[in-house]
């Protein structure tokens, strides 16, 4: 039988084995080091437009969604899609810019350029 003394000692040196926070924490850094390293390379540039455009789907539906939530009884429901495609549109450019192609031009050209293309459709799908 353990006196008090050892059952503390045998206690601390079976918690000290188990993975807490920190290690948790040091494992979650380096998985986001290896993504990043991973998503930087050109030949991943298909799985980054693939990720972003899953992505700009939810987000695009998510806004939608809390926009109406908020909003229903104030506004109508086709009235709440501008500020949803506008702020979908803005969070799509942003991460094909920055995220898939990293371009390094005019941004506000790029940005007039994207909602030309996107806006356009957006209009024609409502």
């Amino acid at each position: 039988m353990l006196c008090l003394s050892q059952w503390i000692s045998h206690s601390q040196s079976y918690y000290s084995t188990i993975p807490t926070f920190h290690h948790f924490h040091d494992f979650m850094d380096k998985l986001v080091v290896l993504l990043l390293t991973l998503f930087r390379a050109p030949q991943y540039q298909p799985l980054r437009y693939l990720a972003v455009g899953g992505w700009n789907t939810v987000f695009g539906a998510f806004i939608y969604a809390a926009l109406h939530y908020f909003l229903n009884t104030r506004v109508h429901y086709l009235v709440l899609v501008i500020p949803a495609t506008v702020i979908a549109l803005t969070n799509a450019f942003l991460c094909y810019k920055y995220i898939v192609f990293h371009t390094r031009g005019n941004g506000w050209k790029e940005y007039f350029k994207c909602y030309l293309v996107y806006g356009w459709i957006a209009l024609m799908n409502t």
